[in-house]
């Protein structure tokens, strides 16, 4: 994450102006910063099938977000308002489908380590049903 620090930077000093003279130094920066994130959080969420399946249905509002960010750097006045606008809708709907695939995922987390426990502790209970 080091690595985001001089972008990070630079969004800071566009961001006055990003309305009107630095908005795609402003956008750019933050759409770099985003998808270097979004990556790292992948790569460390890859491995378990649960968390890789949170984050591919994370992934696409959350990287859609700073692209539109960036294409409506590119226009001027209203336009740009109003795909920024839209864009912090982007952000707040793709953090609220996290926290919903995160309650399953914890959700299902404890369903998982209830039938552990219980297969642990009843070794013989699974088996003698099986053969009724």
């Amino acid at each position: 994450m080091l690595a985001t620090v001089p972008l990070t930077l630079l969004m800071a000093v566009a961001l006055p102006t990003a309305f009107d003279t630095t908005g795609i130094h402003f956008a750019g920066a933050y759409l770099a910063v985003n998808l270097w994130a979004l990556g790292i959080q992948g790569r460390s969420l890859w491995g378990d099938p649960l968390t890789r399946t949170a984050w591919l249905h994370y992934v696409p509002l959350a990287a859609l977000a700073p692209c539109l960010l960036f294409a409506g750097s590119l226009l001027g006045g209203g336009l740009r308002v109003g795909i920024w606008t839209a864009v912090a809708a982007f952000q707040i709907g793709s953090a609220l489908a996290a926290i919903a695939m995160l309650i399953a995922i914890m959700q299902a987390i404890t369903v998982r380590s209830y039938e552990r426990r219980t297969a642990a502790s009843h070794p013989t209970a699974s088996g003698s049903a099986s053969r009724r």
